[in-house]
């Protein structure tokens, strides 16, 4: 009966990934609280069934916590050597226009009461247009805790995944998280193993790094010493100063290290 669970298990996997309904392979096996309304979450996943797509993990995630957590797409990153993907959750909230306020009990500055629903609502700011965030009941960490799992066949935790958040430098252009639940873009300011300080809309936001999504556009002082580290190392590893700077020459703020292979009959052997 064993084997034939386990089978059945794999042909309800194998249905799960043709989109009938989530991912019953995957699994949450570690967590990374960041503040009460956002975590970062690890979860592994059966290479039997394949790797995950976006959309399967954002539907696994809304069918794990029943609606309450939303999945941050842009932030999933995938861990290859663990069988794992990593991603940044939210909690899902409610918005109402900021004239909605004139009906409710101021109780500080930039927060009011819903007698009617009894609700707290915070005044929030996205691109220079103010509105309503209802706030949260509930701590995302005590959700998340109730759905890990303490014992799994992989082991995926964020102390052993690489690239657990985007490795950003101080002039990097980023996606951001910030303490409003907002996706913003901003320039980093400052930043360290902890936390970062990044500039948005003329703001300094003190953020945990976690926050950051991902980086949409490197320093160009950034690249260039990356460049120059790179073009060094390449040519003393192939004996060719041609051949490191045609290896390092597609480098580019957004794309990185270009894929394009020099000819090699080009290149002076010595």
């Amino acid at each position: 009966m064993a084997i034939m669970n386990k089978i059945m298990d794999r042909v309800s996997a194998k249905l799960q990934t043709a989109g009938l309904s989530y991912r019953s392979d995957m699994q949450i096996t570690d967590t990374l609280p960041i503040d009460s309304r956002k975590c970062k979450i690890a979860l592994t996943y059966d290479t039997l069934c394949g790797v995950p797509t976006v959309a399967q993990v954002e539907k696994f995630i809304e069918a794990t916590f029943n609606g309450k957590l939303h999945a941050q797409s842009a932030s999933v990153q995938l861990h290859e050597a663990q069988s794992a993907c990593s991603l940044l959750c939210t909690l899902h909230t409610s918005s109402r226009p900021l004239t909605d306020a004139s009906s409710m009990v101021r109780m500080a500055q930039g927060t009011y009461l819903d007698e009617g629903s009894n609700t707290v609502w915070n005044v929030v700011e996205d691109n220079d247009t103010k509105y309503l965030v209802r706030q949260a009941e509930e701590n995302i960490n005590d959700i998340i805790e109730t759905r890990k799992v303490r014992t799994s066949r992989f082991d995926a935790k964020f102390d052993g995944l690489k690239t657990a958040a985007p490795l950003a430098c101080v002039g990097d252009q980023v996606k951001f998280m910030s303490a409003d639940n907002l996706t913003q873009l901003g320039e980093v300011l400052k930043i360290n193993d902890n936390t970062a300080v990044i500039k948005a809309n003329g703001i300094d936001n003190k953020i945990d790094r976690h926050s950051i999504i991902e980086i949409v556009e490197r320093a160009a002082s950034n690249l260039q010493d990356e460049k120059n580290l790179l073009e060094d190392f390449f040519a003393k590893a192939y004996g060719s100063e041609e051949f490191a700077k045609e290896l390092t020459n597609k480098i580019s703020t957004e794309s990185g290290l270009g894929s394009t292979v020099p000819d090699m009959k080009n290149i002076s052997k010595k």
